[in-house]
């Protein structure tokens, strides 16, 4: 393209043989060099060579297409000559494409430079005869087209050589640009259907795809809570002791005992100490059967009045499991409470594990659990 109009198209061969001014062939002199006779040798075989430069330590001969033919036999006597032409080397190369367009600017700055001189001068336009046109054109503006009054008479509308059109600014000019986008990436899209046809399925392909994934694959939620009861261990024995002789007022033991022993009897097996300590008990049952007294002796209790007539409620549990603590303790504070609420209330204790951190969620492979 030059000044916005397209000059030529095809392809880089075509361009080259069209506007290619043909070879250029630069020979490196040496000190002794004669130009006159490289000159003479190179036009007596190609008579149509041109010495383009003699610049420093080169010269630039431009050979034409035509005379492709002779280049053998001229390549061959430059080698043998080299030492009395005095050539260090040469070489020849093909029109580039930058000279391509260099030209074709060239060509087209030189035909608006004639045309402005043809009509500065005057000349016939058109087959009816005008006058020819010997004064200044004046140009005015009217709107979007121009009217182009000449102080001489000009007939047919046809007589006119050229004319000058507004250019398009802000909403005209982006509305004009848009409309060449989408008529160019309409021309693209038929010229390349199945490039295009890619562009649009493989994303959509991509995107179905991670839809699948997402729904499909486990969720990295938080682990369940922990009910602390023992409903987790397949059997278990739970002693309580209490002092049945006690002389308090108000004996309470025996009746949160009872209380406490409800909780389990129809699940456990329950044990009634009927003394103030229960340690006797279990150092007993550790020596009768070890495995027994670590694996099913989990949670225990007592109910002992201290001085002043205050009961004293302990809650043992065996270290050798994790959450007997809290086992212990809401057995012991169910059965207070069913002993005040007649056994219409209950404490039902949880353990929330904390959030998995991002390293946790990334090395799970329990399904996010």
């Amino acid at each position: 393209m030059s000044k916005g109009v397209v000059q030529c198209c095809g392809s880089s061969l075509f361009l080259k043989n069209k506007y290619g001014a043909g070879y250029h062939m630069v020979i490196v002199k040496q000190s002794h060099c004669d130009i006159d006779l490289i000159t003479k040798i190179i036009q007596t075989h190609v008579p149509m060579a041109v010495l383009e430069s003699n610049v420093s330590a080169e010269l630039a001969f431009r050979l034409p297409h035509e005379s492709s033919p002779s280049f053998e036999a001229l390549f061959t006597e430059l080698e043998q000559q080299r030492e009395l032409l005095g050539i260090a080397s040469f070489g020849a190369s093909v029109t580039t494409m930058e000279e391509v367009f260099i030209r074709v600017g060239e060509d087209n700055d030189m035909g608006l430079s004639q045309a402005n001189k043809i009509v500065a001068n005057g000349g016939p336009y058109g087959s009816q005869g005008s006058q020819a046109v010997t004064d200044t054109i004046n140009f005015q503006k009217t709107g979007t087209i121009v009217d182009v009054a000449l102080n001489t008479t000009v007939t047919p509308a046809t007589d006119v050589p050229f004319a000058i059109c507004r250019r398009n600014t802000q909403f005209r000019l982006y509305a004009q640009q848009f409309r060449a986008m989408f008529w160019k990436r309409v021309l693209n899209t038929k010229r390349n259907i199945i490039v295009s046809v890619c562009q649009l399925m493989v994303p959509l392909f991509f995107t179905v795809l991670a839809l699948i994934v997402v729904k499909t694959m486990p969720a990295f939620n938080a682990s369940p809570f922990l009910k602390l009861d023992l409903e987790k261990f397949d059997s278990a024995i739970v002693p309580y002791a209490f002092d049945a002789n006690s002389t308090a007022a108000a004996n309470l033991a025996p009746l949160i005992a009872a209380a406490y022993k409800k909780e389990f009897q129809h699940k456990y097996d329950t044990v009634e100490v009927k003394q103030d300590d229960i340690t006797p008990y279990f150092i007993k049952m550790g020596k009768e059967n070890f495995v027994k007294y670590t694996t099913e002796l989990l949670s225990a209790a007592s109910f002992i009045y201290s001085g002043e007539e205050k009961l004293k409620l302990i809650a043992h549990f065996n270290d050798q499991a994790y959450h007997t603590p809290g086992i212990s303790l809401n057995a012991l504070d169910n059965a207070i409470l069913s002993y005040y609420t007649n056994g219409k209330a209950s404490i039902e204790t949880s353990n929330h594990p904390l959030p998995k951190s991002i390293k946790e969620k990334s090395t799970s492979t329990d399904s996010g659990k």
